[in-house]
């Protein structure tokens, strides 16, 4: 449901990263993980094993604000509105304000 790119994968690849997750850190740990994080089965296992505290820390982050998604439009709308200000101010208005040949 939240990651439709998984149906480009081989089955042993979806297989193989499940294992070793279930493997490496328990199967109600990797199952939580994997619901939270379903990409994380595109990850070929030794990629995983290199980078597993940063996975399971991913899956957490991306687990919260799927379950929270009105905070993370909210989260996403304020930097939205800090970007827009950076550009608008600061890259626009600013410069052409302190432009010692501004048209106004």
């Amino acid at each position: 449901d939240r990651n439709l790119a998984l149906l480009v994968f081989a089955p042993n690849q979806l297989k193989s990263a499940g294992e070793f997750l279930a493997a490496e850190l328990g199967r109600e740990q990797a199952i939580q993980i994997i619901r939270k994080n379903p990409g994380v089965l595109s990850i070929p296992p030794a990629s995983l094993k290199e980078n597993l505290g940063g996975i399971v820390a991913m899956a957490d982050y991306i687990g919260f604000f799927a379950d929270n998604p009105l905070l993370a439009k909210l989260l996403l709308g304020a930097l939205g509105l800090w970007a827009g200000y950076f550009v608008l101010y600061i890259g626009i208005f600013k410069p052409l304000w302190e432009s010692p040949s501004r048209p106004f």
